[in-house]
């Protein structure tokens, strides 16, 4: 009985561990939710900033730095890298990929210093190449803006102590069609620093635009919006992966659980079973015993 009881017992903490990851599993879901609404939002907006900078671009070829140009990275420019982790568990290998895909690209570029971002991240050291920072992830979806003005404000005093940089973000890209399978995640790389690498100085189309400044303040206060807005498009797309495989991870686990209850369960109704059989047997001993006694009774 106490054997049974002590499974039983198990059976109660398994059941009260199950329903806490699939309320982790459902909040996972919702966040990936409300991330798709934010993405797309975020990528007309980073969409609409690289356009202004492509009309100023052609339109005002000045605008471009002198000796950089169609605003290519300098070789001899020192580079500094971003890393974007998780702040909280329960996601698989998203970070050791992460950090496996950083030592790798680390035998062919070195950068001067790498900056993580995310508690679970800051945990998994960098061989190889200094940590020059180390700040908290976002949680939630609304976590991101404050995590953004934090990130911001240390890339502005990483330069004031460094000089200008190349800035280059590592992070778990989404897997766009929703699998099953963390496979499809990837680990993307992209070039945020010197900014509109991407772009170049074609011929002029339409009517040249009427601006207030010189094209050289424009194409620089675009930049930093590019920045700021590639940077937030980035921790978006990096959530969304972690919730994505959270979802999955979480989803195993519950499966696996769920196996292990059904084995518990099991052994309890067969020990159920075997006492209420022995139960029976000791009854029937009993009785077969008062009969005998009965009838030696009888007989006297």
């Amino acid at each position: 009985m106490s054997h049974q009881r002590e499974l039983n017992n198990q059976i109660q903490r398994l059941g009260d561990i199950g329903n806490i990851m699939t309320a982790l599993k459902n909040l996972a879901f919702m966040e990936t939710h409300k991330l798709e609404r934010c993405l797309q939002a975020q990528t007309q907006m980073v969409k609409q900033i690289n356009q202004s900078a492509q009309i100023c671009i052609s339109h005002f070829p000045s605008a471009l730095p002198s000796g950089h140009p169609h605003y290519q990275p300098s070789q001899s420019g020192q580079q500094l890298w971003l890393l974007i982790g998780s702040e909280r568990g329960f996601c698989g290998d998203f970070n050791q990929r992460l950090t496996q895909q950083t030592q790798s690209q680390l035998q062919q570029i070195k950068p001067q210093g790498v900056v993580t971002l995310g508690y679970r991240l800051n945990q998994r050291p960098i061989a190889g190449v200094d940590t020059l920072g180390q700040l908290a992830g976002a949680s939630a979806t609304e976590e991101t803006e404050n995590i953004l003005i934090q990130l911001t404000q240390t890339l502005s005093e990483l330069e004031q102590r460094r000089g200008p940089f190349q800035l280059r973000v590592l992070f778990n890209h989404p897997d766009p069609n929703h699998t099953d399978s963390h496979t499809g995640n990837q680990i993307s790389s992209q070039q945020l620093l010197p900014p509109f690498q991407q772009l170049s100085q074609t011929a002029p189309q339409g009517v040249q635009p009427l601006i207030t400044m010189a094209p050289q303040k424009l194409l620089l206060g675009l930049g930093e919006h590019f920045l700021f807005a590639n940077l937030k498009h980035i921790l978006y797309l990096s959530l969304l992966a972690e919730n994505q495989l959270r979802i999955i991870h979480l989803q195993g686990a519950i499966q696996k659980l769920e196996q292990r209850l059904l084995g518990l369960q099991r052994r309890v109704n067969r020990m159920r079973q075997e006492a209420i059989v022995e139960e029976i047997e000791l009854i029937l001993i009993n009785q077969s015993t008062l009969d005998s006694s009965l009838s030696t009774d009888k007989t006297d």
